[in-house]
């Protein structure tokens, strides 16, 4: 079984978000993006399953948008 849910919460340009999955266990994520007028940045911190330990591994992800 595999699923995801997420919020968002704007802030003028800014936006705050989390969101929980199930997948391989319950998995979580955190983020914040900015929306400038020519471009956008987001960054998230995240969970998830290593694809080959198999065990639970922390990530960083960095967007950007032009």
């Amino acid at each position: 079984m595999r699923g995801h849910l997420g919020l968002e919460y704007a802030l003028g340009p800014m936006a705050l978000r989390g969101g929980l999955g199930l997948e391989g266990g319950l998995r979580f994520g955190v983020g914040a993006g900015l929306n400038l007028e020519a471009m956008t940045l987001d960054l998230a911190l995240t969970t998830h399953q290593a694809p080959l330990v198999g065990g639970t591994v922390y990530g960083l992800a960095l967007a950007v948008g032009f």
